[in-house]
């Protein structure tokens, strides 16, 4: 049987993700045609199967939130992008851009479709564009790409229709009078797991995107625990690393990093003015997003150093808790409503620590300035954004039309084409950042509570 990812195990006593933050992955789907990619994508992202088969002409983007145990459950939000077995265009430098990981997807009833994953391997390495980060780019500041970088992908091999495999060797052990189904390993699986060691694939694992056994569900959530793991290990690789300098670099980019960018323009004048009023909901929802995000690590990280709590991985109701104990005889915590959110106050006469004024300062500026903010903004921006990708979606399916009057070629259609698609993926992204950002809002809301009351 093909193997799942391996990675080294990242132990929970020396780094756990932040409980508030979800790591987002952007994972593609490649391979040959008729290999059963999109099968793959549906099965994963709506759990059902076309028996029709319709070649895919356009790059399909779904995003799936799901929970993984790493080994503490972590909420984990996967942009999957089916992409086309064939273009006009080629489009894969612009699809590829700042990928987290791979799949090739091969027909393991099709002898020749093993045989080539390695060079859709290849095909990743040579075209992936990976960011860099600003304190790694130019002394400028600006954006590079890094296509060296892109040997760091990994990339997992699927081997699909495995259910065909399953079929035919019952049917021969039948034949033949076996008791066992399967001696040993199928030549198509033994020749899998070869090219999965020979060109240095993460893994290779066995599917069927047609039978509802779980398989796909179970090779995704193999990738996205080895992802997480990588996550962990560069975390902890910085911290263990790190010194002033790195920080003020750090704190520098992670200033630089909070620049909104704008959707691209397509060429074509009545979809960009619908783009660009995408722009300010989009800007609000990202910039939201984060802003919470940021002042929940903050005040995590204020209360270790302020001693209310010793582990850096401490949840939100042991923060509170932290700061409840360090009050003293004389003195409560209370949480007062404020805008649909709780700031924290203490009640009584007693002396209050300076540590615990300086903790609470943060949480009152920060967190609750944040989470009201989300609880402001949020809903009106993902309802004005989900309006208007309806209408760039129409437009979309009229653009040829549009294209036509506008004296475009066909490759700047297709160009245009791969545009909005990545506009509506960065339109889809915000949408649940904000969606997910609502939620830890009402969760704190309720830990807070639930902290005080014991």
């Amino acid at each position: 049987m093909g193997g799942g990812c391996s990675a080294p195990s990242v132990s929970s006593s020396t780094g756990v993700l932040p409980e508030d933050e979800v790591p987002v992955f952007k994972v593609v789907l490649i391979g040959d045609p008729e290999v059963g990619k999109s099968s793959v994508f549906l099965r994963y992202t709506k759990n059902q199967f076309d028996y029709s088969y319709q070649p895919t002409t356009s790059v399909n983007i779904a995003n799936v939130v799901r929970k993984v145990n790493v080994p503490d459950h972590v909420v984990v939000s996967v942009t999957l992008w089916d992409l086309p077995g064939r273009e006009d265009v080629d489009l894969r430098r612009s699809y590829y851009k700042d990928i987290d990981a791979a799949i090739v997807v091969v027909d393991l009833m099709d002898k020749q479709s093993i045989e080539l994953a390695g060079s859709w391997k290849q095909d990743i390495l040579n075209n992936t564009l990976l960011t860099q980060d600003v304190s790694e780019s130019s002394s400028d500041g600006k954006e590079n790409t890094s296509p060296n970088k892109a040997r760091n992908v990994p990339v997992l091999l699927l081997g699909n229709k495995y259910d065909q495999i399953l079929k035919r060797e019952r049917e021969k052990a039948d034949h033949e009078g076996e008791v066992d189904v399967v001696k040993d390993s199928p030549a198509e699986v033994q020749e899998l797991e070869r090219v999965a060691e020979l060109h240095g694939f993460v893994g290779s694992v066995l599917v069927s995107a047609k039978e509802s056994d779980n398989s796909v569900h179970r090779a995704m959530q193999s990738l996205v625990r080895h992802l997480l793991e990588r996550k962990l290990q560069q975390k902890l690789a910085k911290k263990k690393g790190g010194n002033k300098q790195s920080q003020r670099k750090k704190r520098k980019a992670s200033q630089d990093t909070d620049s909104f960018a704008t959707l691209e323009e397509v060429g074509l004048e009545e979809i960009d003015d619908l783009l660009h009023q995408c722009n300010p909901p989009l800007k609000k929802l990202t910039q939201c997003s984060s802003a919470l995000e940021k002042s929940l690590d903050q005040f995590r990280r204020t209360c270790v150093q302020t001693g209310m709590v010793t582990a850096a991985t401490a949840s939100l109701e042991d923060c509170i808790c932290g700061v409840r104990d360090k009050l003293g005889e004389g003195n409560s915590l209370e949480a007062v409503d404020d805008g649909g959110f709780l700031q924290l106050v203490v009640r009584g006469e007693g002396e209050v620590l300076e540590e615990v004024t300086e903790t609470l300062q943060v949480f009152n500026t920060q967190v609750v300035v944040s989470s009201k903010a989300v609880l402001q903004h949020c809903p009106a921006a993902s309802t004005m954004l989900t309006d208007l990708d309806t209408k760039v979606s129409a437009k979309a399916d009229a653009i040829w039309d549009t294209a036509k009057q506008a004296g475009k070629t066909a490759r700047e259609v297709k160009q245009a084409q791969a545009t909005i698609t990545r506009n509506r993926a960065c339109i889809a992204q915000a949408r649940t950042g904000g969606a997910q950002s609502l939620k830890t809002v009402d969760s704190s809301y309720q830990k807070i509570k639930a902290a005080l009351l014991w």
